[in-house]
């Protein structure tokens, strides 16, 4: 079972490199906003970064359930998951609607405070 994870440890991370490094597109994509009306949130990051990036007024825990929740309700499938840190305070997820691939990073800023980051992957580019 170790391998079977680490093997889709380092899936999950090539695409996030291919992700970084290719061109994110997020304009017109299907992928539901995280912000909230309390979210300091970048209008759109330069291209080859992510497309969106900002702050949840909630605990980590509580931000994951809500991406969850959004995505769920957009109809994206979650393919894969990543949590990171000592205390998993940190994840990738990799959602998946038809063609549209789309990697949400959250990570732990504070006991009520998380961060974000979302982005599109474009397959057309290889």
């Amino acid at each position: 079972m170790a391998s079977r994870n680490t093997f889709l440890t380092e899936v999950l991370l090539a695409a996030l490199v291919v992700f970084a490094v290719n061109v994110l597109q997020g304009a017109d994509s299907s992928a539901p906003s995280l912000q909230q009306k309390t979210v300091q949130a970048d209008e759109k990051a330069p291209v080859k970064t992510w497309t969106n990036s900002g702050e949840m007024q909630l605990s980590f825990a509580a931000a994951r359930v809500r991406v969850i929740s959004k995505y769920e309700g957009a109809g994206f499938t979650l393919k894969h998951e990543i949590s990171m840190g000592k205390r998993n305070t940190r994840c990738l997820m990799l959602w998946e609607k038809g063609d549209v691939k789309t990697i949400v990073m959250l990570w732990k800023i504070d006991v009520g405070r998380t961060g974000f980051s979302t982005g599109e992957m474009n397959d057309g580019e290889k």
